[in-house]
């Protein structure tokens, strides 16, 4: 028997977007016995929560119940043990990549869901930073022009 993947998915938010419904969708389509997932989300929100197949852990960052201290320790200790880590939009992603430096073995994986950026800010910071990343995931077409075109990234 092999062992399950350990696969860490940071995201923003629960609440009800494009990148929580993608989210949901890509559990749907993955075995159980195959994958040991946690999903991290950075605030309170929990409209998809729901939509989130029973085999996998959630984890809020923000919530009071658990314990903020808790939930970063979990966080930690989930990124250090972890073969693959994603980060779905910019705060999450910061996060996935910055857990790809603490946890050299995973395999890092961040989204792109936007065709702009909402600051320069934003986008300096995520040039700099895509060196950390294995793969920039594009939800559409025009995302991937851009990340291409624009910030010459590499098709693959």
């Amino acid at each position: 028997m092999t062992e399950r993947v350990q696969l860490v998915y940071i995201i923003n938010s629960l609440g009800v977007g494009g990148a929580e419904i993608g989210m949901c969708r890509l559990f749907d389509g993955l075995d159980a016995n195959s994958y040991d997932i946690t999903v991290f989300a950075l605030d309170e929100h929990t409209a998809v929560a729901h939509q989130i197949p029973s085999w996998v852990n959630v984890v809020r960052l923000r919530s009071a119940s658990q314990g903020r201290l808790r939930a970063g320790w979990r966080l930690f200790q989930s990124i250090y043990n972890a073969d693959v880590i994603v980060g779905s939009l910019f705060h999450a992603a910061m996060f996935a990549k910055l857990g790809g430096l603490l946890n050299r073995d995973a395999s890092v994986a961040t989204w792109r869901h936007r065709t702009v950026f909402k600051t320069k800010k934003r986008e300096i910071a995520f040039k700099w930073t895509t060196r950390l990343t294995d793969v920039v995931l594009a939800d559409s077409e025009a995302v991937a022009e851009i990340l291409i075109d624009d910030l010459r990234l590499e098709n693959h």
